[in-house]
């Protein structure tokens, strides 16, 4: 008699979205505590990555600690695989779906039990050319969206368009900056995307399938359940 593989199902209940807003120091240093909860390719990557590795390495130890919490498993024992770029993935026989994206203060974590997602964060800054940009990677759509809006109000409006594309590209499992030529692919009906209120001067958006979802939002480390 062949075996039967088992199905493990963690996470929130169908239909909800938890999304976790976890809070960087944009100064930090990668710290031995950190490094004891990574594994050594994400510990080597980390300090490769000189002062960006200390939000980094920040931001993955929350990610595993999240999905630990879900699945009752330490923080550096989460079994984690490496997909297209790096994206991490939990290996079988675990189906909690989970997407992830930092700035360099805020990381933000979404997870599902029943669907796909993709979730990603941006800072708002000056220095984009916000026509040049637009104009090569956002739908047409939301391009038009952006330009109508007024002048005091278009830099947001074009960081909330950039995320909302770049979430819904994540949950196709692609990049923003490798596929310019998918600012003419506007939103599948059957997609979802949601933006986020994140401060003062950060965005974000979740993109899911289904239409019969809804968000509940946490924030790390106060309401992790250990």
């Amino acid at each position: 008699m062949s075996p039967i593989t088992r199905r493990v199902q963690a996470g929130p209940a169908p239909g909800l979205v938890e999304v976790w807003r976890v809070p960087l120091d944009p100064e930090g240093r990668v710290t031995s505590a950190q490094l004891a909860h990574l594994d050594p390719d994400e510990s080597a990557r980390a300090e490769r990555m000189g002062s960006r590795g200390g939000p980094w390495a920040e931001a993955r130890v929350a990610l595993r600690h999240i999905l630990g919490s879900h699945i009752g498993r330490e923080p550096k024992n989460v079994p984690l695989v490496f997909g297209h770029e790096g994206a991490p993935g939990l290996v079988a026989p675990w189906t909690l779906h989970f997407s992830h994206s930092h700035t360099d203060r805020c990381a933000v974590v979404a997870l599902s039990s029943d669907r796909p997602l993709g979730v990603d964060v941006e800072r708002i800054y000056d220095g984009v050319h916000l026509d040049a940009v637009g104009e090569m990677f956002l739908p047409p759509a939301e391009l038009t969206a952006v330009r109508m809006c007024p002048p005091e109000n278009r830099r947001h409006a074009f960081f909330v368009a950039w995320t909302r594309h770049e979430a819904r590209l994540k949950l196709r499992g692609e990049a923003l900056a490798e596929h310019p030529s998918d600012r003419v692919a506007e939103p599948s009906p059957l997609v979802l995307i949601r933006s986020l209120a994140l401060g003062e001067d950060l965005v974000g958006a979740v993109a899911a399938e289904g239409g019969n979802w809804r968000i509940v939002t946490r924030d790390y480390p106060d309401l992790l359940v250990n």
